[in-house]
């Protein structure tokens, strides 16, 4: 699983909701991609989340950033307020 944290500059929510959708519709394909979501924060509306899981988060991480991935970063890279906030885990399912 890969969570980040977007964090806007004031009033810049809606232009950074509106460039990704390219990049989410190229990551959904990507072979491993099991589920790519886009949040908003309900408290503060210049904080978005992805959450993005993958089949297997090994490869994933040697095979970081992939090319759709890089364009969107230099496409947001002016209206974010701080870096990226990325953090790589791997869960195991539990099933109740």
């Amino acid at each position: 699983m890969i969570k980040t944290t977007l964090r806007t500059e004031p009033g810049q929510k809606d232009t950074i909701i509106e460039k990704p959708q390219d990049i989410i519709g190229a990551t959904r394909l990507e072979p491993l991609c099991i589920n790519f979501r886009l949040y908003t924060n309900t408290k503060n509306e210049d904080v978005l989340l992805v959450i993005e899981h993958w089949k297997n988060p090994e490869i994933l991480e040697e095979n970081m950033p992939t090319e759709h991935l890089n364009v969107f970063d230099a496409a947001i890279e002016d209206i974010l307020a701080k870096e990226l906030e990325i953090c790589i885990s791997s869960f195991d399912k539990i099933i109740f």
